[in-house]
């Protein structure tokens, strides 16, 4: 219901983007002041209180593209107004990656305003750590086929890059000796690119829970010998 926003995007830096996520939103507030005229000599003040959440980025990156639209002039699908954005628009070719923050607002009243974190790319990430290896899989989200050539760096929690890999023919980088590697940093952060492509996941916001599945593999022992058994009719399998 405003008939005039304001956009615009920001582009956090790469090598800021850990410290920004975890730093998180922020909220503001505002108080808009409401005249009541009583007689001819007095008035009545009233603030009405207004709170919204905001991402402070001052610290983070920088205004990559911002403009004023008349949501009239957009175009329109059911209830909802559709504003299209080139990756020209928004520097994507540039030197420097990142991720970005869209944000919507009012210009007269800044309480009225949305904001999301997007992350423009085709690389598709997944990763898995295990006692001494990191595999980092990339494939193309668009047709799921995987990517080689896929630069990957491995981000400390500290925010250091402590190593480099580059996918195989089957999109897979491994992170060999990791122990050793890493030393006495911890793993927080994938980055990854292919050209002017950019992504990143960050590990401890991207596990998959494996509770509710049987991951524990296979049991030996020590006559490394299977025993099955079968039900009294023939319809049950091993």
């Amino acid at each position: 219901n405003m008939p005039k926003v304001n956009v615009q995007i920001y582009r956090i830096y790469e090598n800021n983007i850990l410290s920004f996520m975890r730093a998180g939103d922020r909220y503001g507030y505002y108080y808009e002041e409401v005249s009541d005229e009583g007689d001819d000599e007095e008035y009545d003040y009233s603030s009405s209180y207004h709170d919204y959440r905001y991402y402070d980025f001052y610290n983070y990156g920088d205004v990559i593209f911002e403009k004023d639209y008349n949501v009239s002039s957009l175009p329109k699908q059911g209830n909802v107004r559709l504003l299209s954005l080139n990756p020209s628009d928004i520097g994507y070719g540039d030197k420097f990656k990142g991720l970005y923050l869209v944000t919507v607002k009012d210009n007269d009243r800044q309480w009225l305003q949305e904001t999301k974190i997007v992350s423009l790319s085709d690389i598709g990430l997944i990763a898995r750590q295990g006692d001494d290896e990191v595999y980092v899989f990339a494939n193309s989200i668009l047709t799921t086929e995987a990517l080689s050539g896929v630069k990957v760096n491995f981000i400390s929690t500290n925010n250091q890059a402590v190593a480099t890999a580059t996918t195989d023919k089957d999109g897979v980088a491994t992170l060999k000796n990791a122990k050793a590697t890493l030393g006495k940093f911890n793993l927080g952060m994938v980055t990854c690119s292919l050209g002017d492509d950019f992504n990143f996941m960050i590990l401890g916001d991207s596990y998959v829970s494996t509770s509710r599945f049987e991951v524990g593999g296979k049991y030996m022992n020590d006559a490394h010998l299977d025993c099955f058994i079968y039900g009294d009719r023939d319809i049950y399998r091993p």
